[in-house]
């Protein structure tokens, strides 16, 4: 029935597309295989490959990005994640009752942060709780 079907494309979809998917790409997320990752934990104001960022004090962004930027690639454990964003207070104990709400509160702060830093999921990477941040730290001072 449809063995005769043809599709009339312009001439030019090939390369519209390329664009497309460039436009897309680089709208969402960081690309590269490597960022160059720049933060002043006193202002809170960072770079990302020279992509400005601004997180207010006090809040659950900025207190887990500290942590991340200070132990960049390397990981920042679930409940030091739960600590920095005050699910647990310091020195409370798990309670294994709430992890699905713990699972819920990393996850809720990880979107926040990758909104608002234009990471994406290898870049900022959240395993069983766990997050890590992916990238080469710059001095504080390299952007302006």
């Amino acid at each position: 029935m449809f063995n005769n079907l043809y599709i009339d494309f312009p001439s030019d979809f090939e390369e519209r597309y390329e664009e497309y998917k460039e436009g897309i790409l680089g709208v969402t997320s960081i690309q590269e295989k490597e960022v160059n990752v720049s933060y002043n934990h006193v202002t809170g104001i960072g770079y990302i490959n020279s992509k400005k960022f601004r997180f207010t004090d006090g809040t659950s962004e900025y207190r887990i990005f500290e942590k991340l930027y200070k132990s960049i690639n390397c990981k920042v454990s679930r409940y030091d994640v739960l600590e920095a964003i005050k699910f647990y207070e310091d020195g409370e104990d798990i309670d294994p009752a709430r992890k699905t709400a713990e699972t819920e509160a990393i996850n809720k702060v990880a979107k926040s942060l990758r909104s608002k830093t234009g990471l994406n999921t290898e870049h900022l990477v959240v395993n069983n709780g766990n997050m890590t941040l992916v990238g080469e730290n710059k001095p504080d001072n390299t952007q302006t």
